[in-house]
């Protein structure tokens, strides 16, 4: 499934097209996109990803039905406010990073459908063949702004530094490349389950949904080879960093192990306690990891 397609196509066929008479549906369609708005208010935080893609499929298709409506200046405007509102739900709700880009996709097609209606209100007061001339014009337009915006774009923010490029969406399959956590990134192609289908430098793939945000990250300029293992600071307190992103903090004086998550940040650590708040970060050089103030620890 094409995201692009999704929220840009479906505009172009709003913004362009002159609009046919069909004056009890345009009601309908304002209270379906209210009605949406309010479903994942309700039960949005349990959605996975694909609950996601389906609702922002079907406001597509109401935009799509849209196109072939008569508003009225004032449903024009409770339109846009309803994909405004929608907006806003998608950002308050999402269960996780991918769900963003996909707000910012509505967000984008709502800003752009306004656009469009504001400019189409503007053709029905010429006369038909001055209307004809702006709507081909228009269409250039708006094939230029599908090109220069409508391209999705989504970034790793993987803990160790860079998500595998699969061939098939599934864990099992061929690894065809990485896409590196930084300010690169990956073009958004569409999403597969749990899975978004991306192109980088020309290979086009599967990576893992939950490990990509819509904001460029921080590069990596170690890996998860130099963190992983056991870290000591005078026997008194030790890391013991994981491969799975996870490690365990022991503190000899009082006899107690907290536990946490970690990812990789340029030349350095990042710990997360799942029981209290802060992000211990230390910069890893050879076998030292210093967190300053004189807290070097050694690895075993």
């Amino acid at each position: 499934m094409n995201v692009r397609f999704i929220f840009f196509k479906a505009f172009a066929l709003c913004a362009i097209l002159v609009l046919s008479s069909c004056q009890s549906k345009e009601e309908k369609l304002i209270s379906k996109i209210n009605d949406l708005a309010e479903q994942i208010e309700k039960n949005g935080k349990d959605w996975d990803a694909q609950d996601w893609m389906e609702v922002s499929n079907e406001y597509a298709q109401i935009c799509m039905v849209a196109s072939k409506c008569e508003f009225s200046e004032e449903q024009q405007e409770e339109f846009i406010k309803a994909g405004v509102n929608l907006t806003a739900a998608f950002t308050a709700n999402a269960p996780n990073a991918y769900s963003n880009v996909l707000a910012e996709g509505v967000e984008a097609y709502s800003k752009e459908l306004a656009k469009g209606m504001e400019a189409l209100s503007d053709e029905l007061v010429d006369d038909e063949e001055d209307m004809d001339d702006e709507e081909d014009m228009d269409d250039e337009d708006s094939d230029d702004e599908i090109e220069d915006n409508g391209q999705l774009k989504v970034y790793s923010n993987c803990y160790d530094g860079y998500l595998n490029i699969r061939a098939e969406p599934t864990s099992k399959s061929k690894i065809l490349g990485t896409l590196p956590n930084g300010p690169e990134g990956a073009e958004l192609l569409g999403v597969e389950g749990k899975w978004s289908k991306v192109r980088v430098n020309g290979v086009v793939g599967y990576i893992w949904s939950a490990d990509v945000q819509s904001t460029p990250t921080e590069p990596v300029f170690i890996s998860a080879s130099d963190v992983v293992g056991e870290w000591a600071l005078h026997n008194e307190f030790s890391y013991r960093v994981k491969s799975n992103g996870k490690f365990e903090f022991y503190d000899a004086e009082i006899d107690e192990t907290r536990q946490g998550t970690w990812y990789l940040s340029r030349n350095s650590i990042v710990f997360k306690f799942v029981d209290g708040d802060g992000l211990p970060t230390a910069t890893v050089s050879g076998r030292e990891m210093n967190f300053g103030h004189g807290a070097i620890y050694r690895k075993k």
